[in-house]
């Protein structure tokens, strides 16, 4: 029996994108992996943290290809090209009964993750990380200014002796009486957005980040000029960093449309708020840290309970906001715009009370 052409051709028609995606499919497998564009978001996603020159726990720093060869305090080599089974870090990566010694403290890696730096280090372990993504500053090399930056964000620390100034890849303190820097906050992103100090003025927040690949939270200890917590958040830069009253709780804004809040000492997410429909500029706690008023792209500005992440009230202005505070009794949110700063009482929607009598907006 002779098969008319006009079937067989739309048969092959109809099968072809099949084979199609099977080559594709075949093509990235066998792709090496790259460096820059595989490994290294793995790594700064999970591990960069704890293993970066402000903060470079056992002595290991896996943020520069150079120095993710070089042993750390435990004296193994942690890459060995070709050797993945001699590599220390693929030791410390692998699960054993569920659990990892890297990332410490948190679930182990993705198993493609996992299979995919054992792929990296089979095929050599190279680096084709482009000359301009590498990374240039740390406390031995210090940004140089041919310029004076733009200045993102400042704040005066609570004994007025200290003024923080966001620059490039760092926070400048200053002394406040004009005699000087007195010191250099150097890390890893190169976009320092927010910064605020702790209610004691021992610790400082950074919301920073490079844009479109890493957002960071960074909690410095003032008095020892030391990293003490390094929080990736997201994928572009984080922004409008506060404190609650007592010290223990961060929030900020993100791009991605969401308020979060993390506590100071550990970097543990407890507050997650998706309610905005723009980049989250802005971020105040109430003063007895019951509640967090959000500000944003959005041209609103949000109340939520942290307890029970409710959200109480809204308003929208028309004004796009980047800057909140609440007045001394903890009761009028204040925020600041292109029109200047203004007050709830501006934003009738928004004019209530952060106490018992408030009444949320399903109510």
């Amino acid at each position: 029996m002779r098969i008319p052409f006009s079937t067989v051709a739309v048969a092959i028609s109809a099968l072809a994108p099949s084979f199609l995606a099977g080559a594709d499919a075949m093509v990235a497998t066998n792709k090496p992996i790259s460096f820059y564009k595989d490994i290294r978001p793995i790594l700064q996603a999970n591990c960069q943290g704890c293993h970066q020159p402000a903060k470079a726990k056992g002595g290991y720093v896996i943020t520069d290809y150079d120095r993710l060869l070089q042993a750390g305090d435990s004296k193994e080599k942690p890459v060995v090209g070709g050797q993945p089974n001699a590599s220390h870090l693929v030791k410390q990566i692998t699960p054993v009964k569920g659990e990892a010694e890297m990332p410490k403290g948190k679930p182990p890696l993705a198993t493609y993750e996992i299979e995919k730096i054992n792929r990296w280090i089979a095929e050599g372990a190279t680096d084709d990380t482009p000359s301009n993504a590498r990374q240039r500053y740390d406390a031995d090399h210090p940004p140089v200014y041919t310029r004076a930056p733009v200045i993102a964000s400042l704040d005066y620390s609570p004994d007025g002796k200290l003024i923080a100034v966001a620059g490039f890849h760092e926070v400048l303190l200053h002394n406040a009486d004009g005699s000087g820097i007195a010191g250099r906050l150097i890390g890893l992103s190169d976009r320092v957005q927010s910064l605020r100090f702790s209610p004691d003025g021992k610790q400082l927040a950074v919301a920073a980040g490079q844009p479109s690949r890493l957002g960071e939270i960074q909690i410095w200890d003032v008095e020892k000029r030391k990293l003490t917590l390094s929080v990736p958040s997201g994928y572009d830069t984080l922004y409008g960093v506060s404190w609650s009253p007592d010290g223990k709780l961060v929030a900020f804004g993100c791009p991605d449309k969401t308020l979060r809040a993390i506590e100071a000492s550990s970097g543990k997410q407890v507050l997650f708020q998706g309610s905005h429909n723009d980049w989250v500029l802005g971020t105040a706690f109430s003063t007895n840290g019951s509640h967090v008023i959000s500000v944003g792209r959005d041209m609103s500005a949000k109340l939520t309970e942290l307890g029970t992440l409710e959200l109480w009230c809204q308003a929208r202005d028309g004004e796009r906001r980047w800057k909140l505070e609440f007045d001394t009794r903890g009761q009028a949110p204040v925020s600041a715009g292109p029109g200047g700063a203004q007050g709830a009482a501006s934003a009738p929607a928004a004019a209530v009370p952060v106490n018992e009598d408030s009444v949320p907006l399903d109510g």
